[in-house]
Order: structure tokens, then C-alpha cells, then sequence
């Protein structure tokens, strides 16, 4: 069985603090300066201009959300298979404020509960998980994994996604909800990964239901059913879970937000949105850079002043975290040391995206370049 892994386990200045002492940390006077610098008013500028979007748009779309899901939870908790499912919880982007412009994707875990019978086995990679599914005797009651397991009886990632799809069909024929559709499709738009159970609204907005595993007191991570890297023909998919941080990964976004202002959180939102048109940075995920974010508050957040950084302060503390872990070809995760969010990168790309990064560090007339690119300007930096 593997070990408990808790919010804050792992011996490093962030997550060994308690949720407590987290909530301490409030916001503070930021440093100022004699003047700020141009990179400083650069970036507020592109903020405000490109990406600021009013609170009460965002709570809409929440709202929108949070209605069809208040509608359909319920039925989905009293299925026909009597499947034991928990409380839906709405993870990712949508919902913890990085992601840019107003949210049009929302993901949401459905927590499948697992009985005394299952167990996790060895595992490819520590980001990834069999779990067995024992089937009971004639006499122990209904089986409710029955049409999940694979010939050797281990819960079935892809078994579990169909099942939650035919479960969130039925719920949707005995609601009301107007114009909600469910994609028969299980994977995205580019047909690669599977990503649950996609659903559209008529105002555009995609809910992602994704099926997952998870104990009665979810003091362990999710177990998502989200596909096994660099499986085409999804064999190892329909075996292996892979563990999922994202409720303790929103709790750091949140309490670091909380704690400098969210200028961290604003940086990190203008750094997306230029390194997208960028040719070389395009290909950083959204998920490398929230994770070299979540490595930068944990190194910081003993010094006496990490609250107060600038905005340009915080932006080249990010692009030299952010160098030093391409050169090296290794961004460990934030919970599970041994896993490199980088691997599936080739190192030719890597190696030109490091050449990239640096010149960025050692050019302000880079740096100008890069963000004038997306957001014409006549300041100069």
C-alpha cells in the first residue's frame, strides 16, 4: 500500500506548515521603491490591459456551473448501479484564479468511493496506480464494480468513465437542464487523452466530470482516470490511475494569493499569455509553470520579505526558477519528489526553450520584445 501523502508532508519550509498557520498569512504592505521599475509598470499594464477581468463575469460563469451541478450531483450519487459516489469538487484553473481571460473549461472530480475489498498495487511510476477490485462471494450482496474490472480484476479506468457516462446520460434525461449536452467522445478536442465525461453548455462553457477513486475520509490523494502518458492504443489506460494533487495544489494557489496580493499568481498569468505566441516557450504547459509557481512560494515563504516582491521581482524570480530547472531537464512535482514533470518533453526542445529563458534573464531588450510581441506599446522599458 502506498504511503500517506498530506497536504504539507513533504519536509520543506511550505509543506510542513499546518493549514493553520497557512491561514495566517495575510496580506501586507508591498516594498516600495524610490520608483518602480519599467518592467514593473510593463507588467501591470499588460495585466490590466489583457487579462483583468471583472469578478462579477467570473462569478457568472461560476454560477452557471454550480447550477448544473446542484442539479445533476444528486442523481449521480443515487445511481442505478449503487455505486457509493461522493460530493462532486471542483478542481483546476476555473476555479483556483490562474486560469486567463473568463473561464470557459471547468473540471470537476467525481469521487468513486472504495470499499475494504480494493487495494493499490505496484505501479509504473509513483504518479500512477493499478487498484484490485476483490470480487465477494454470491452471498456478500450486489457487486457494485461488476462491468468495471479487467480480466484480472483490477478497476478499470476506462470501464469506470463509460459507467459515469451512462450514470450522467440517465441524469440528464430526468432533469430539466435546458441545452446541456454530453460528448459521446471521452477524449478532448484534439483526440488525444481521455479526459472523463465532457459535457457543453449553450453559453459555451465545457464541464469536465472526471471519474475518480478516493477513500471515505479523502486524506489520500484522487485517483483520476485520466490517460496513461504515451499509450496510443490505450492498453496501459484502461489499468493504470494516476494520482492527482489538484485540491492541495488549489489550497497553495489560494494562500499564496492571499499572502502577497496575488501578484505572483497576476505574473505567472502575463507570462502564459506571451509565452503562447512565443515559438520556443509555446510549448510550456500550464501545469509546468503552476508547479514552478508552487516551487517558488515554498522557497520563498520563510524569507522576511517574500510578500513583498514586485511585479517585476517576481516575474525574473520566476524566469530564473524556471531556467534553472530546463538546464537541468528535471521540474520535480510538487508532492511526489521522484516525478519529473518535464520527461515526456524531448531534451532538443527543452534545450532551446533553456537557450530562450536565458536570454530573457540576460536581455531586457528580450524581455521588451517578448511582451511587446502580444501587447504593442509605445513605453519604453
Amino acid at each position: 500500500m502506498a504511503t500517506k501523502v498530506r497536504f504539507w508532508d513533504k519536509p520543506s519550509s511550505v509543506k510542513k506548515r499546518t493549514s493553520t498557520s497557512l491561514g495566517i498569512l495575510t496580506k501586507r504592505p508591498i516594498r516600495r521603491t524610490d520608483s518602480e521599475s519599467h518592467l514593473d509598470q510593463y507588467i501591470r499594464t499588460y495585466y490590466k490591459s489583457k487579462l483583468e477581468i471583472p469578478c462579477s463575469a467570473i462569478l457568472s460563469v461560476r454560477q452557471s456551473v454550480a447550477n448544473v451541478l446542484g442539479t445533476l450531483s444528486p442523481l449521480v450519487q443515487e445511481n442505478e448501479y449503487s455505486m457509493t459516489i461522493g460530493d462532486f469538487v471542483c478542481v483546476g484553473s476555473g476555479y483556483d484564479g490562474m486560469k486567463n481571460g473568463i473561464p470557459d473549461e471547468f473540471d470537476v472530480v467525481v469521487p468513486f468511493r472504495l470499499g475494504p475489498k480494493c487495494s493499490e498495487t505496484r505501479r509504473p511510476a509513483t504518479d500512477y496506480v493499478c487498484v484490485r477490485s476483490r470480487r465477494g462471494s454470491k452471498n456478500a450482496g450486489k457487486d457494485t464494480w461488476s462491468g468495471c474490472r479487467t480480466g484480472e480484476g483490477y478497476i478499470s479506468p476506462i470501464k469506470v468513465t463509460k459507467r459515469l457516462q451512462k450514470i450522467v446520460l440517465k441524469a440528464l434525461e430526468e432533469t430539466a437542464l435546458p441545452n446541456v449536452i454530453i460528448h459521446p467522445d471521452c477524449r478532448n478536442a484534439l483526440g488525444g487523452e481521455r479526459v472523463g465525461v465532457r459535457l457543453s453548455t449553450e453559453d459555451g462553457v465545457t464541464i469536465r466530470l472526471l471519474p475518480a477513486l478516493g477513500t471515505v475520509d479523502q486524506l489520500e490523494p484522487f485517483l483520476v482516470a485520466i490517460s496513461y502518458r504515451d499509450d496510443p492504443d490505450y492498453t496501459l489506460s484502461d489499468y493504470y490511475w494516476r494520482r492527482c494533487y489538484c485540491v492541495e495544489e488549489g489550497k497553495v494557489v489560494r494562500y499564496l494569493s492571499q499572502a502577497d496580493g496575488g501578484r505572483r499568481v497576476k505574473v505567472l498569468q502575463v507570462m502564459k499569455h506571451a509565452f503562447r505566441k512565443d515559438a520556443m516557450l509555446r510549448h510550456l504547459s500550464d501545469y509546468t509553470m503552476k508547479t514552478v509557481l508552487m516551487h517558488m512560494f515554498d522557497q520563498h515563504i520563510d524569507e522576511d520579505d517574500w510578500h513583498a516582491y514586485s511585479f517585476a521581482g517576481c516575474f525574473m524570480e520566476m524566469l530564473r526558477l524556471l531556467h534553472g530547472y530546463l538546464k537541468r531537464q528535471n521540474l520535480p512535482h510538487f508532492y511526489l519528489d521522484d516525478v519529473n514533470v518535464l520527461r515526456d518533453v524531448p531534451a532538443s526542445r527543452l534545450a532551446s526553450m533553456t537557450g530562450k529563458v536565458e536570454s530573457l534573464l540576460a536581455s531586457e531588450q528580450e524581455r521588451t520584445r517578448l511582451l511587446r510581441a502580444q501587447f504593442p506599446v509605445t513605453m519604453s522599458l
